[in-house]
C-alpha cells in the first residue's frame, strides 16, 4: 500500500492517492483512464473515485501496480469497503476469446523487476502458455492452479521475466526463450529459434530484434499478437507504434522486423508488454496500422 507521508502534490484532494514510489510505468492510466492522469513525468490522481465503477477499476489499478505507489487515507472512506477483497482475487481475468476459441487472461499484479510489463494467461484446446511474467503472489498463483496451471513459459524477451524462478519453482514448467535472450532466466528448456516444435500448431513465433537482440513475438490463432515491447499503441499519438527511446539493439534492426510482421504474420489485436493494447476491426485494419507505423519509425532513421 502506498505511504502517506510520500502522497504526490499533484494528486486531487480526496481519500485516494499516488505516492512518489511511481515509476511512471502507465499502468494505473490504462486500467483507470477517469481516475489516473500523468502530471509531471508521474501518474496522480486527477478524479476521485465517483461511483462503485470508478472504485472498481481505480481497485484493479491498485493491485496492478508494481511498485504499490496507489493507496487511500482510510478504508472507511470506500465507497464499497467489500470491494477491495472481491478485486484483489479477480485475477487472471479474462480478456478476450479468439474465434478458435482460445481464452486469453490479463494476469495483473504488474512487477518492479519488469518495469511494470503487462502478462498474460493462453489457455487452448491444446496448451496453456505464460506470456511474459507478472509478479508472484499467492492468490494469482492460486487462481492459475484453478485454470489448470501452465504448461509453458514463454518469454518475449530478456527485460520482462520477473519472477520467473518462482512461477518455475511451482508449476514446474518448461520455459522458452530466444537464445539471444537466455542469460536473463534461471534455465531455458527451449532456446528459440531452435525448438520452434514446442507450440501448437495455432502459434507462430516471429524473431523481431530491434529493442534487444533476441526479442521475439507470439501470434496466436491469426488473430492476437503478443508484442513484449516490441509493438503497442500510443494513446498520444493514436497510431501503433515503437520504442525509439527504450531500443537496446538497434532502431534500424526493429524497423526490418517491423516489415517482417507486415509481410509474414496475420493479426488484429496486438497486447503488449508495455505501452496500450490495441484491438484493430479486422486484420486489413490492424495491416494499416501496422504500414503507418513503419511509415513513422522509419522518420526517425533518417535523421
Amino acid at each position: 500500500m502506498a505511504e502517506r507521508n510520500k502522497r504526490r502534490t499533484e494528486n486531487t484532494s480526496g481519500n485516494w492517492f499516488v505516492d512518489e514510489n511511481c515509476i511512471d510505468c502507465d499502468t494505473c492510466r490504462w486500467l483507470a483512464p477517469g481516475i489516473f492522469a500523468r502530471i509531471d513525468s508521474a501518474s496522480a490522481v486527477s478524479a476521485q473515485p465517483a461511483s462503485p465503477e470508478d472504485e472498481e477499476a481505480a481497485l484493479s489499478a491498485l493491485y496492478a501496480c508494481p511498485t504499490h505507489a496507489i493507496g487511500w487515507e482510510s478504508k472507511t472512506g470506500l465507497l464499497k469497503p467489500e470491494l477491495p477483497a472481491k478485486v484483489r482475487t479477480s485475477f487472471p481475468r479474462l480478456l478476450l476469446t479468439t474465434s478458435q476459441g482460445s481464452e486469453i487472461y490479463y494476469c495483473g499484479y504488474h512487477s518492479e523487476k519488469s518495469f511494470g510489463a503487462a502478462s498474460y494467461l493462453i489457455k487452448t484446446t491444446e496448451t496453456s502458455i505464460l506470456v511474459d511474467c507478472p509478479r508472484f503472489v499467492p492468490v494469482l498463483v492460486r487462481n492459475i492452479h484453478d485454470l489448470g496451471g501452465i504448461d509453458l513459459h514463454y518469454f518475449t524477451h530478456r527485460d520482462d521475466v520477473a519472477d520467473e524462478a518462482l512461477f518455475h519453482r511451482e508449476f514446474v514448467t518448461d520455459r522458452v526463450i530466444h537464445k539471444e535472450e537466455a542469460g536473463a532466466i534461471s534455465h531455458a528448456e527451449h532456446l528459440l529459434p531452435a525448438e520452434m516444435n514446442v507450440f501448437p500448431a495455432n502459434i507462430r513465433v516471429f524473431h523481431v530484434p530491434g529493442h534487444t537482440r533476441g526479442h521475439t513475438v507470439l501470434q496466436l490463432d491469426n488473430e492476437v499478437l503478443f508484442s513484449g515491447d516490441h509493438l503497442a499503441w500510443s494513446d498520444r499519438l493514436q497510431h501503433l507504434i515503437a520504442f525509439k527511446d527504450a531500443c537496446w539493439y538497434s532502431w534500424q534492426a526493429q524497423i526490418d522486423s517491423m516489415k517482417l510482421l507486415f509481410t509474414e504474420a496475420a493479426f488484429k489485436t496486438v497486447l503488449p508488454g508495455h505501452g496500450r493494447a490495441f484491438y484493430g476491426k479486422d486484420l486489413l485494419h490492424t495491416r494499416r496500422e501496422l504500414k503507418r507505423c513503419i511509415e513513422w519509425m522509419q522518420t526517425f532513421s533518417l535523421r
